[in-house]
């Protein structure tokens, strides 16, 4: 028994984040987030909440959840453009209220996707607990769930200054929320809202930052 436990903690030491590290990306993420404008600081803070309303409209629209439209929208998120997978969300409901099947309706994004998020409205399907990033984002946008922050490859690269960066581990991950968490109470913000603040200005101004 004592060796077992001596080689998990093994495990846990080696995926996790070195507090130096921690530290290091939240400097990254308040220089960033020091250096947005009143524009993206604004649109920021309103993105999650906006997102939310639309999943609200759409919940009594089609007697939904709120999370279950933001995991429609999600499961039809990959290589789709924020218009068009508002547009292939209510399609896929609508799809759905009509007893239509997924090979009856185009969405812009795989089919694999398209199929899951028919499963979904279906209640045949849910988005897992383990996968974070989806999940988290679901929370945010379905829920307004300032537990849960969304770190996708633009966050990471906000938390790095790199282009490319591995994939966190569950435990990884959960630093990588910590250190948004406590920068967030910071500033008197959620932490989704840091989160989106520090997204958009990356992604207008990714040369002056990434490496």
């Amino acid at each position: 028994m004592e060796g077992t436990l001596l080689i998990l903690l093994k495990i846990y030491t080696i995926v996790m984040i070195t507090k130096y590290k921690l530290k290091k990306y939240s400097n990254n993420l308040e220089a960033i987030f020091e250096k947005s404008n009143m524009k993206d600081i604004e649109h920021g803070l309103n993105w999650y909440n906006e997102f939310y309303l639309w999943c609200n409209d759409l919940s009594l629209i089609y007697d939904k959840s709120t999370f279950e439209i933001a995991s429609i929208f999600s499961a039809l998120s990959p290589r789709n453009k924020l218009h068009k997978n508002k547009i292939d969300t209510i399609t896929v409901l609508e799809a759905t209220k009509n007893n239509l099947r997924p090979e009856h309706v185009k969405v812009s994004t795989f089919d694999t996707n398209k199929n899951k998020a028919f499963n979904i409205a279906l209640n045949k399907d849910s988005i897992s607990k383990d996968s974070l990033k989806t999940y988290s984002f679901c929370q945010n946008i379905g829920n307004l769930n300032s537990n849960f922050v969304t770190i996708d490859v633009w966050q990471l690269r906000a938390l790095t200054l790199k282009k490319e960066n591995k994939t966190p581990t569950k435990l990884e991950y959960l630093q990588l929320v910590d250190v948004h968490k406590k920068l967030a109470k910071k500033y008197n913000i959620l932490a989704y809202q840091l989160q989106a603040i520090i997204w958009v200005n990356l992604r207008n101004n990714y040369k002056k930052y990434l490496n």
